[in-house]
């Protein structure tokens, strides 16, 4: 008995630490949930506008933003989409008695000097609407965000038939699709080139010039193409015993090949030539991250290089909570904004050094410029218009929260400012161990941003959540709660408090064209999920398998982990598939049709090889004769590819190794 209790005290934190943990997201008062239920069954048209009047009005408030209704299976939208969405598909008879609700007060407050966004939110079918939805077009091409233009074309396009019917509005729509990368615009210009032959080919040249510049930049290397080593740059001098986290690389720009492993970064050319770096952890006693496995991705914004970096706190002192112990080494996760040509710090979100200045602000909300002290930057992305940032802020129920940040003034005095009237708020969650905030700072919830170029933000979670927030004003559109383990002996629902277990690392979600629309394809924990961007509804799903990341190639989503790779087109068939030699041991690239995957060989003496596969039209993956490559010996840990003009580079723990098609 005395062992067994011994036993018991041994694997007590192991145990509490492998407890899943509870997860909460914010939900719809029942008072909407009410009004719903009645307007899905109400018959006459003039009761349906006053429900759905009332329920915009709440949609509409602050208070409001980011309510979430359960509209099926694992998924739940925000009150203000599934607004839309009804609106879309009401009957002519009850849109146009709310048309008629709302025509008085919608001039009312556009004359009293409201933006548009807020009658468009307010009062979507009435007259000043459309006059409201062409100004906040305007506003949107003249800054060059054609993503967002493109998203309010797709969301109030039904509702407001001057966004996306007639001559005018089809030239609009194509130029913006060409600006923004949608293989959509040569349908788009045909369609105005039956109304309108004139205008069509005043637009056309734009449209295929942009067109072309994304083919070329899509091209990739032939089938039996080899890779060549060019160069390979050492990444730490850290004993072999306390390897760092994994790095990886990201291609910024034209040239720019930025490397981060969480506390420093490398900002390398094409050939592998070291322009800058950021050593922010060198000069601790313990410059290792705090979370093996997080794998940090630069974003290029403003001309600097945004990205998440563990400092200590004796490097920011005052972003320690009062009363907390300064003996105890606790660690941040900050952003930092580098000069990508010598890899200077230009900004960041920490104290001022001595004798230095604060980070610089514009006008900004204050609780937003706190939520970026006080959280640990996990996630970045940039759409040239902003930069986005996944935070994890934390205390008795860490939260998640992803804010947007404009910058102002130039790169040696930059500043920023809160490009979004609010931070969207994805979820709390009970505390994964007990302690206080003194211990060491660790982001216990993990999250990948990826922007779809159509004014949407995906956000999968370590916790096995996704998310997809619009650009334009930070509104959550919608959520997909994660599909319990078939291991679990109960299922739960994330309304309820439900528990899961969360995974180390999230897997970024792909995006895959279809027929039927857009979808975005990513793991929800057992299961392999495809959800369409545009409503958040579940289009397939799929068991996970030994899935641990996703790869995005030819119209497909590629799922591969352990010796295994599946290929599955947008409507979730399995279209193809690979089988590799070895255990995929990191991240795959892909260079048009040629997918590179990083499989290792374990044992006393380890090595990396490089499997090559061509993705065929069908989506059928084969492997071509010569398809193995050795490239990498020596290294145990995780090796991640990326993708670079020419070529791959492969990072891993303690080096980048560069390489060239020939």
């Amino acid at each position: 008995m005395r062992a067994v209790a011994w036993l018991g005290l041994l694997l007590a934190p192991c145990l509490a630490q492998a407890q899943p943990r509870k997860v909460y997201l914010r939900h719809c008062g029942a008072d909407s949930r009410r009004l719903l239920d009645e307007l899905a069954t109400e018959a006459d048209p003039v009761r349906a506008a006053a429900r759905l009047d009332a329920l915009l009005g709440r949609a509409a408030r602050p208070a409001s933003r980011g309510l979430l209704c359960e509209v099926g299976p694992h998924t739940l939208r925000s009150l203000r989409a599934e607004l839309v969405l009804r609106l879309a598909a009401a009957a002519p008879e009850v849109r146009a008695a709310l048309a008629r609700r709302q025509g008085a007060a919608a001039t009312a407050l556009r004359g009293a000097g409201a933006s548009p966004e807020k009658v468009l939110a307010r009062y979507p079918l009435a007259p000043a609407a459309a006059v409201a939805a062409l100004e906040l077009w305007s506003d949107l091409s003249e800054r060059g965000a054609f993503a967002d233009a493109l998203a309010l074309a797709e969301e109030l396009g039904p509702l407001l038939p001057s966004l996306r019917e007639g001559p005018a509005a089809l030239a609009r729509l194509a130029l913006a699709q060409a600006a923004a990368g949608d293989p959509a615009a040569p349908a788009t210009l045909r369609a105005l080139a039956k109304l309108d032959p004139e205008r069509a080919a005043v637009r056309e040249p734009a449209v295929r010039a942009a067109l072309g510049r994304g083919a070329a930049a899509s091209a990739g290397p032939r089938g039996g193409a080899r890779l060549r080593e060019v160069a390979r740059r050492r990444l730490v001098r850290t004993p072999a015993t306390r390897a760092a986290a994994p790095a990886v690389a990201t291609v910024l720009g034209r040239e720019a090949v930025v490397v981060a492993d969480g506390t420093r970064v490398w900002i390398f050319d094409g050939e592998g030539v070291l322009q800058g770096k950021a050593p922010l952890g060198e000069a601790s006693t313990d410059p290792l991250p705090p979370t093996a496995g997080l794998r940090v991705r630069p974003a290029l914004y403003a001309g600097l290089v945004f990205a998440p970096l563990v400092v200590e706190r004796w490097l920011a002192p005052g972003r320690a909570r009062p009363g907390a112990d300064p003996a105890i080494a606790g660690r941040y996760h900050c952003l930092a904004a580098l000069d990508p040509a010598g890899g200077r710090i230009r900004w960041w979100d920490g104290d001022a050094s001595e004798g230095g200045s604060p980070p610089g602000w514009g006008a900004c909300d204050p609780a937003q410029r706190e939520l970026l002290r006080r959280g640990h930057a996990v996630a970045v992305a940039s759409d040239g218009q902003r930069v986005y940032v996944a935070l994890t802020v934390k205390g008795e129920e860490p939260e998640l929260w992803i804010a947007a940040y404009e910058a102002l003034g130039s790169r040696s005095s930059l500043a920023l400012r809160a490009a979004w009237p609010q931070a969207a708020h994805l979820l709390s969650s009970e505390r994964s161990t007990g302690g206080s905030g003194d211990e060491p700072a660790e982001a216990e919830i993990t999250a990948a941003l990826v922007l779809d170029g159509r004014g949407r933000l995906l956000c999968t979670t370590s916790v096995g959540l996704a998310a997809c927030v619009r650009t334009r004003d930070g509104e959550l559109l919608w959520a997909q709660e994660p599909r319990p383990s078939p291991r679990a002996r109960r299922s739960f629902r994330l309304r309820r408090g439900g528990r899961v277990r969360a995974v180390e690392e999230p897997a970024p979600a792909v995006l895959v064209d279809g027929p039927r629309g857009r979808v975005a394809v990513f793991l929800a924990r057992a299961a392999l999920v495809a959800a369409r961007v545009r409503d958040g509804v579940t289009a397939w799903e799929r068991p996970r398998g030994p899935a641990q990341r996703l790869l995005a190639a030819g119209g497909r989503a590629i799922a591969y982990g352990g010796v295994d790779a599946r290929a599955f087109d947008a409507q979730g068939k399995l279209v193809g598939r690979a089988a590799f030699d070895l255990p995929c041991a990191g991240e795959a690239a892909r260079s048009g049709r040629v997918l590179v995957f990083p499989t290792r060989r374990s044992g006393s003496r380890p090595l990396v090889v490089l499997e090559r596969w061509i993705l065929g039209e069908g989506g059928a993956l084969r492997a071509p004769v010569d398809g193995r490559q050795t490239v990498l010996r020596a290294e145990s840990g995780p090796v991640h590819l990326a993708p670079i003009p020419g070529g791959v580079v492969a990072t891993s723990s303690k080096q980048a190794v560069f390489f060239r098609w020939e």
